[in-house]
């Protein structure tokens, strides 16, 4: 059997090693010594800690000591290490709230939206812009009217001009609401050089880019209007539509599934667009953010 020196000793060394859990041969001996007392009624006096005899205090104030410790230890921090912060967690950036985009004129830097579905298939269609844009309706432009205009516009499209130079009523095809339509009917566009398309993402859904250019030798005075013409507004109404792009110019068309109803997005650019502006013309383009 223990000693008193000997519950001290092991206690003692017990605490200063640091460990967490209590060893069973300090437990065994702490209960070993203490005295089995009856559970007392509320109404039994309690014993006075002076009439206990001296073993009995010591074997108490061992295991209130021992008590103590573990119960430090358990409230030490369970994150980092001795002299160490947790870390904090990192708190998110607010997220710029939309704006609706103007009618017109130029745009300051900052997110809008647009939210007619006549023009988006969605009930809110939100981008992000730079610095040095204009909105001219139906595009957004940079460099607008000059050698270097980049400009991004939607289109809800129900029909296509099968030949771009002569966009007349007799060359209309109906698309319907069918992406997929729509994208092999522009691939089969006559007067235009079309690329094959590629699957992307836009605004988290599936969509077709293509890239639709002039052929070389095309004498544009020959087109209906003097014009090239990719689409009439929905309908069709022949008095609007995408068309009329200067000498070179390119038409990337995004054909977004949005629920299976298309949508196309245009990022138009003419040859003297400098690299900046075709990369903010990117850029908002990978902006792009639908809610259906």
């Amino acid at each position: 059997m223990s000693t008193d020196r000997d519950v001290n000793r092991i206690v003692r060394s017990w605490l200063e090693e640091g460990v967490t859990a209590l060893p069973d041969r300090v437990l065994d001996t702490v209960l070993d010594q203490l005295p089995a007392t009856p559970q007392r009624r509320a109404w039994m006096p309690a014993r006075r800690l002076s009439d206990m005899n001296a073993f009995t205090k010591l074997a108490l104030a061992a295991a209130a000591v021992v008590a103590l410790a573990v119960a430090g230890l358990y409230l030490l921090p369970r994150q980092g290490g001795v002299g160490t912060s947790p870390t904090p967690s990192p708190v998110p950036s607010p997220t710029p709230t939309p704006i609706a985009l103007p009618a017109s004129g130029p745009l300051q830097p900052g997110t809008y939206t647009i939210d007619d579905r006549k023009f988006t298939q969605a009930t809110h269609f939100i981008f992000t812009v730079p610095a040095g844009w204009t909105n001219t309706d139906p595009f957004i432009v940079k460099e607008g009217g000059q050698p270097g205009e980049v400009g991004l516009t939607t289109w809800v499209v129900s029909h296509v001009y099968s030949d771009s130079c002569q966009h007349t009523t007799d060359t209309l095809v109906n698309v319907g609401t069918s992406p997929d339509k729509l994208v092999s009917t522009l691939v089969a566009l006559k007067n235009r050089v079309v690329s094959q398309p590629t699957d992307v993402t836009i605004g988290g859904f599936p969509a077709k880019r293509l890239e639709l250019s002039l052929p070389a030798g095309l004498d544009m005075s020959t087109c209906t209007f003097g014009a090239i013409k990719n689409w009439p507004d929905t309908g069709p109404d022949e008095s609007g539509g995408l068309c009329c792009g200067g000498p070179g110019f390119v038409d990337v068309v995004y054909v977004i599934n949005i629920n299976g109803k298309p949508l196309a997005v245009v990022a138009r650019h003419l040859p003297g667009s400098s690299p900046q502006d075709l990369a903010e013309l990117q850029s908002i383009v990978d902006s792009i953010q639908i809610d259906p």
